[in-house]
């Protein structure tokens, strides 16, 4: 468990699909697009590095790789993720599982 903790969001979420052979990459390519779309008109994304849809079952697996415009404290960036996290969840409700991992600007083209 303690392992788990010490890891990064993209690194959990790798574990994550290697143990659970059900996930399938959607096969829609117009949610995962939607989706894309309107993470774009979020104000306080100023990038979406990267996307990725999975569907699991009926559900979706989403993980998104973003850099944010948060000004303030850690309890900041947390609240905003968690809002995005929320609304995105009522725009797609087949979004049952959503990995959130904020991205610095000086990493630019290859972000970590």
């Amino acid at each position: 468990m303690l392992a788990a903790l010490l890891l990064s969001p993209s690194e959990s979420f790798a574990r994550f699909v290697r143990r659970h052979s059900t996930v399938h990459i959607s096969q829609s390519g117009s949610v995962r697009e939607a989706m894309d779309k309107w993470l774009k008109t979020r104000p306080e994304i100023l990038q979406a590095v990267s996307l990725v849809v999975l569907k699991w079952a009926d559900d979706l697996v989403i993980a998104v790789q973003a850099e944010l415009e948060v000004e303030g404290s850690a309890s900041d960036l947390v609240r905003t993720i968690d809002r995005i996290e929320n609304e995105l969840k009522s725009q797609f409700p087949a979004a049952r599982w959503i990995y959130f991992e904020p991205e610095l600007r000086e990493h630019g083209r290859n972000p970590l």
